[in-house]
C-alpha cells in the first residue's frame, strides 16, 4: 500500500487495477482443483478481463502477445474454427472453442502480462504448490477417513471431475516445484514449507496407484537429478520407494503386473474404436466439442466390431494425441505437435543459454513437468477436464521466463 501514497487519484486507480488483476487471476488458478468453484472462477475471470480492457482502452496499460507460442496458438485456434464446418455437433463445438480454448488462451495472456517478473513467477509457483497441497490433504482425509475407503483402493475423486488418472496432472507439478524451491531457496522457512507441501502431493500421487502417473513422476525426476543437488533427489527417491511399499503402488511395475496389464489393457479396445472414428474423419475430425464423444458415436463403432464391448462404457480416448486427432483430424494433431515442439524448444534454449541460474533452473523444472504431462497424456486426456487449465498456465510460465531472459533466443 505504500506504493499508492503520494500518487494522484488517476494514478492510484490505475495502480489498484494493476494490482487487482494478478490477484484475481491467482485466485482463479488457486481454486482450479477444488469442487463447486465455477461461480468464483467465472467472477475472477470476467472481472480480470474487464479490468484489463479498462486499462487498455484508456491507454493505461499495454498488452503484449509476444511469445514463440502465439503463432502456433493462432494456427490451432483457426483450425478449430475451420473444423466447425465438418463438426458432428456444431453447437457444442462452438461452445467448447470459446469455453475450453479461447478462455484458456485468455488465462495464458493474463499470466504472461501480469505475472511477468521474477517475483510474480515465484508467487505463481507457490500458488500452484499450496493449492495442490491443500487439495491433496483434504482429498486424502475425505477419501480414506470420511468415505471409509481402504488404503488398497486407489484414490480418485470423479465426482468433482478428477478421476484417478488425472490427479497426477496437479500433484506432480506441485512436487517438482517444491523440489526446485527446496534446492534453491535460501530461507529455512521456505525449505520447510517446500518439504511439507511436497510430501502431501507425493503421498496423493502414490495413492493413485496408476502406472502413467508413476512414470510421469519418475522420468522428470531423472531429468532434475541431472542438474539439482543429487542428495535431495536421492532422499526423495528413497522416501518414494518406502511410501510406495505400503500402498497399491508397490505392485505397479513388477514384471507380472506389467505383463498382465499389457494382456488385459482395455484401452486397446478404446483406442481401436477411436481409430475407426479417425478413419471416418481423418482430416478435420468430428469437431472440437467434448460432448461429441457421445454414446451413439461409440456404439456405432462397437456395433461394427462386436468385440469392442469394453469401449462402449468409456466415452473418452484415454490418450491425448488420439483425442486431438479424433476432434481435429490429422491437421489438428500436426498443429498440436507444433505447439509441443515450440514449448520444448523454448525450454531447451533457456536451459542451455539462460542468462542466470534462476532462468535455467526454472526452465528445467517446467520442462520436466511438461514431460510428465506428455507421459501421462499417453494414457489419459490432458486436454479434457480442468487439467487443461494447468497445461496453459505451464506454457504461460515458460513464456514469462523467455521474456525475462530477453528476445535474443528466438
Amino acid at each position: 500500500m505504500s506504493k499508492l501514497i503520494g500518487l494522484k487519484n488517476d494514478e492510484r486507480i490505475v495502480r489498484i487495477l494493476e494490482m487487482a488483476i494478478p490477484i484475481l487471476t491467482g485466485i482463479f488458478i488457486f481454486i482450479v482443483p477444488f469442487p463447486h468453484n465455477s461461480a468464483i472462477q467465472e467472477i475472477c475471470f470476467y472481472l480480470s478481463i474487464s479490468l484489463v480492457l479498462i486499462l487498455f482502452l484508456y491507454k493505461k496499460r499495454e498488452l503484449s502477445f509476444q511469445s514463440p507460442l502465439t503463432v502456433p496458438f493462432i494456427l490451432f485456434l483457426i483450425w478449430t474454427v475451420v473444423g466447425l464446418a465438418a463438426a458432428l455437433n456444431k453447437q457444442n463445438t462452438f461452445h467448447d472453442i470459446y469455453a475450453h480454448l479461447l478462455k484458456y488462451l485468455a488465462i495464458f495472456y493474463l499470466v504472461t502480462n501480469f505475472f511477468s517478473s521474477r517475483k510474480h513467477f515465484v508467487i505463481l509457483t507457490w500458488i500452484l504448490i499450496i493449492s495442490t497441497s491443500i487439495f491433496s490433504i483434504v482429498g486424502i482425509v475425505y477419501f480414506y477417513i470420511i468415505s471409509g475407503n481402504d488404503l488398497s483402493i486407489r484414490i480418485g475423486l470423479p465426482e468433482i471431475g478428477i478421476g484417478v488418472n488425472y490427479l497426477g496432472f496437479f500433484t506432480i507439478p506441485a512436487i517438482l516445484f517444491s523440489i526446485t524451491h527446496l534446492t534453491t531457496a535460501a530461507q529455512l522457512s521456505l525449505k520447510f514449507a517446500s518439504i511439507i507441501c511436497m510430501f502431501a502431493s507425493l503421498i496423493t500421487t502414490i495413492l493413485t496407484g496408476t502406472r502413467g502417473t508413476f512414470l510421469g513422476l519418475i522420468f522428470p525426476l531423472i531429468l532434475l537429478f541431472s542438474q539439482h543437488k543429487k542428495t535431495v533427489i536421492t532422499f526423495f527417491l528413497i522416501f518414494l520407494v518406502i511410501i510406495s511399499f505400503f500402498t497399491p503402488a508397490r505392485q505397479l511395475l513388477t514384471p507380472d503386473a506389467l505383463l498382465s496389464k499389457i494382456q488385459h489393457e482395455e484401452r486397446k479396445d478404446i483406442w481401436y474404436a477411436y481409430f475407426e472414428i479417425i478413419k471416418d474423419h481423418p482430416i478435420a475430425g468430428i469437431g472440437y466439442g467434448r460432448e461429441t464423444y457421445n454414446k451413439k458415436l461409440i456404439d456405432e463403432q462397437c456395433s461394427k466390431n462386436s468385440y469392442l464391448s469394453q469401449a462402449q462404457h468409456l466415452y473418452a480416448p484415454h490418450n491425448t494425441f488420439i483425442d486431438i486427432t479424433v476432434r481435429l483430424g490429422l491437421v489438428g494433431l500436426a498443429l498440436f505437435l507444433y505447439i509441443i515442439f515450440v514449448f520444448g524448444r523454448m525450454g531447451w534454449q533457456l536451459i542451455r543459454h539462460g542468462h542466470d541460474d534462476f532462468i535455467r533452473t526454472w526452465a528445467l523444472c517446467l520442462t520436466a513437468i511438461f514431460i510428465s504431462f506428455l507421459i501421462q497424456g499417453m494414457v489419459a486426456d490432458m486436454l479434457l477436464g480442468i487439467q487443461i487449465i494447468i497445461f496453459f498456465v505451464l506454457m504461460a510460465m515458460m513464456t514469462v521466463l523467455w521474456r525475462i531472459n530477453g528476445d535474443c533466443l528466438v
